[in-house]
């Protein structure tokens, strides 16, 4: 953000905590639904290599916990809960234009109302 005025740089902050926190809770509530929590190490479990060999190094601990504990969604950020969903969760289709494809104007009222 470029913006020297103090007020707008506080909303931008504002704006952007609410977004990556509620966006997660959002996300998370998504995942839990798709995979329980009860059923969440056995996927992980199966889909283990594709995380390997993805690049979630630096979150591979919170998939499988060194210490043996439970995994647990709720400490995934965004980012992997996002990569999770898109990944391993069969049930959930990519939408028509694929995952990384911005949606067509015509499919974003809120878009226009923006813009």
């Amino acid at each position: 953000m470029a913006s020297n005025d103090p007020q707008k740089r506080a909303n931008f902050l504002r704006f952007s905590t609410l977004l990556v926190d509620k966006g997660t809770e959002a996300l998370r509530m998504c995942f839990d639904a798709i995979l329980p929590p009860a059923n969440l190490r056995a996927v992980l479990n199966a889909n283990k290599e594709l995380l390997q060999a993805s690049s979630l190094t630096r979150q591979m601990d919170l998939l499988f916990p060194p210490s043996g504990n439970r995994t647990d969604s709720k400490t995934f950020d965004i980012k992997l809960l996002s990569f999770l969903l898109r990944n391993i969760c069969a049930s959930l289709s990519p939408p028509a234009l694929g995952w990384d494809t911005e949606p067509l104007a015509t499919d974003c009222i809120v878009k226009k109302q923006i813009s």
